[in-house]
């Protein structure tokens, strides 16, 4: 190849080593580095944790209420066969402690900020318990659910002393039936294939476009940015005088790649162990699927799929990477950096929020259509390949399709890039940069 050709890739070598070694001697990018990977790493713990302890709050009869409380006094009917007393109701480690409980037999009037739980018993209903309030009360109806979840709770465990039933007892009847999570006829027969329902391809899919928004979002910036400052110090002269113009620009992105593609291998290998350090230590009491934010669940999908993950990350990487080098070289200074990221993000957040909804809608059609639209392809295709959605065949076309947007990229910034980055006198739109590519080098 001639080297003065406009394909040329010569000095890519030395421009790659000055980008990643500038990128890591950045503090900036060195503490987005670090953040980053603490992001892969404990999104899925921290998801995990807050809904256990949600799943928590909901499920246990736990009273602390969070608001300010309106409770002055608590009365207790009690009108069935089961011994129930004030041993049996310990307020001391919540928010009622200093609210006092009173024992009746018949129902009282009570005041605005009074309640009171009626316990009784009938041949057809069996034990009933309710909560229940003046006409007027101030107290509000979240309130009445705690107090009468935990004083359920504490009957319950009444009823158990009383019938001399030990918790060793109930564990022996209990071993070895686990719940599972509750399904539609649909989503059970599906699972029991083996295959991915709807709520594992949402959750992959919210997943991968995290990943993909995160790969793009921190390489387009940097890479505009820095184009734009070697232009306007006239810097960029004097590198064209050893490099050529698509080595140039190359180097930049490909640096870029090592950069982002570092963090997703640090981040995703932690995140699988720190997500299973946080289930070993606190046990599952939430519905949320294993996978959820768990960035982790990504090497359980095996290799075969995690590697034409990979191959279609590259290569959107590379579409959005070639975009920004175009795009920072049509800018004649910083200010104009922000109206070229903002072209980049609106295309890269076009395909991250269909990401969010797309996989509800269950139709074939759509599936196939979404996973061959440039941008939308993106996201969509690689998650709906590995859970079933979409064949291999239609995930192939789509990868050619994606890698043929990037390699007409390519051919555009080999044709136009050296133009652009000496051009000084206006920020140049983007039917300018095809009028460009039209006139040859």
């Amino acid at each position: 190849m001639n080297k003065d050709s406009i394909y040329s890739m010569k000095g890519f070598g030395k421009v790659y080593k000055f980008t990643l070694m500038q990128t890591f001697k950045s503090k900036a990018y060195l503490t987005n580095f670090i953040v980053f990977i603490l992001l892969l790493a404990f999104m899925g713990p921290i998801a995990y944790v807050s809904g256990n302890a949600g799943a928590s709050a909901v499920k246990s009869g736990d009273i602390v209420y969070s608001g300010d409380s309106e409770v002055s006094g608590i009365y207790i009917m009690n009108q069935t066969d089961v011994p129930f007393s004030d041993e049996d109701v310990i307020l001391v480690d919540t928010s009622y402690a200093a609210v006092p409980i009173e024992w009746v037999k018949d129902q009282p009037a009570l005041g605005d900020t009074e309640v009171l739980i009626a316990l009784t018993m009938s041949p057809d209903e069996g034990y009933m318990l309710n909560g229940i309030l003046s006409d007027d009360s101030k107290i509000s109806a979240n309130e009445i659910d705690g107090i009468s979840e935990y004083m359920l709770e504490q009957f319950t465990k009444a009823r158990q002393r009383a019938a001399d039933i030990t918790d060793e007892d109930i564990a022996t009847l209990q071993k070895g039936i686990s719940i599972g999570s509750a399904y539609s006829e649909k989503d059970y027969e599906i699972v029991s294939k083996g295959a991915y329902t709807t709520d594992d391809v949402e959750s992959y899919s919210m997943i991968y476009a995290v990943i993909v928004l995160m790969v793009v979002s921190l390489s387009s910036g940097y890479i505009i940015t820095s184009i734009i400052e070697e232009k306007s110090s006239k810097l960029v002269e004097n590198l064209l005088v050893s490099v050529r113009p698509l080595a140039l620009v190359m180097g930049k992105i490909l640096a870029m790649m090592t950069y982002v593609m570092s963090i997703l291998i640090i981040g995703l290998s932690l995140s699988v162990v720190t997500n299973k350090l946080v289930r070993v230590i606190v046990p599952s009491k939430s519905d949320m699927p294993d996978n959820f934010l768990n960035f982790g669940s990504i090497f359980s999908i095996g290799a075969g799929k995690l590697m034409i993950m990979l191959i279609s990350l590259l290569i959107t990487y590379m579409i959005f990477g070639i975009i920004s080098g175009i795009l920072g070289s049509a800018c004649v200074k910083q200010e104009d950096a922000g109206q070229a990221s903002g072209v980049v993000m609106v295309l890269c957040f076009i395909g991250y929020f269909l990401a969010f909804y797309l996989p509800e809608v269950e139709k074939h059609v759509v599936d196939i259509v979404v996973s061959l639209v440039p941008f939308v392809s993106s996201y969509m295709a690689p998650v709906y390949m590995m859970c079933g959605r979409i064949s291999p065949v239609i995930f192939i076309i789509s990868l050619v399709l994606q890698a043929g947007l990037a390699y007409l990229l390519l051919m555009l910034c080999a044709k136009v890039y050296k133009k652009l980055i000496v051009n000084d006198s206006k920020t140049l739109k983007i039917s300018e940069i095809l009028k460009l590519a039209k006139e040859g080098e």
